[in-house]
């Protein structure tokens, strides 16, 4: 009964896993696998409160059990308790140490929270675990960016592009990080390509200011694309602002 859970979870047919999960623990209520897997699906399906009670669960029947603690974790972060989602993350790498997610999620939370060093420590060990995962170095590339290490964060966005070439928010960062810097005509051909994916695949951009520099003037592009739906590209220019 409960691989049919697992079968219908992994299908995302959640209310059926539910259904078969709520009759095993119906059977035995102290299964901690179920709890977990509860926690999960009702996480995702955006039920946080309910997910976090799941997952405090699971920890109380086994404590040493990394899975609760990193379900608590994103519980906790997508309700926007902070400091109580590093304190789960950290104990989940304290009983397995090598969980490179924890170590990004670390990172990203310390960073949030102003706490740069700790976010730079976490991320770079969250690298030294998964170096092939991109998001990984951009979110490096952004603390270092926090901790005026520019050329460092150009370092990591790059490698960041090398192994994911078509994601704009690379793109992005690494032309922010490259004109902060004054290599201007880089930073151009990177807003460049990042406009070029937009265009290609019709995906929404954030909102941001591209800096050009051409002979006597600056020029501020400002570009806004508004939503998926309407595929509508607005720009705006003005010389010298």
């Amino acid at each position: 009964m409960f691989v049919l859970g697992v079968i219908y979870q992994t299908q995302e047919n959640f209310l059926a896993a539910i259904e078969i999960y709520e009759k095993i623990l119906a059977i035995n209520a102290n299964i901690v696998e179920v709890y977990i897997y509860l926690a999960a699906i009702e996480i995702k399906r955006g039920n946080i409160d309910q997910g976090i009670i799941y997952s405090q669960k699971s920890i109380a029947l086994q404590p040493d059990k990394v899975d609760g603690y990193v379900n608590l974790g994103h519980g906790l972060r997508l309700q926007g308790n902070l400091a109580a989602a590093a304190k789960a993350y950290q104990k989940a790498i304290q009983i397995n140490p090598h969980l490179p997610e924890c170590h990004a999620l670390l990172g990203v939370i310390f960073q949030d929270l102003g706490q740069i060093e700790s976010a730079i420590s976490y991320l770079q060990t969250s690298i030294a675990l998964s170096p092939k995962n991109a998001s990984f170095h951009n979110s490096l590339g952004n603390a270092l960016i926090k901790n005026n290490r520019c050329e460092e964060a150009i370092a990591h966005y790059q490698q960041a592009l090398a192994l994911s070439p078509h994601d704009t928010e690379f793109h992005y960062n690494l032309a922010n990080a490259l004109r902060t810097t004054g290599k201007l005509a880089q930073a151009i051909a990177h807003y460049q390509q990042c406009l070029d994916v937009i265009f290609e695949r019709k995906i929404s951009a954030n909102v941001g200011k591209i800096l050009f520099r051409n002979s006597e003037e600056l020029i501020f592009i400002s570009i806004i694309y508004i939503g998926i739906n309407r595929k509508t590209l607005q720009v705006f220019t003005c010389n010298g602002k």
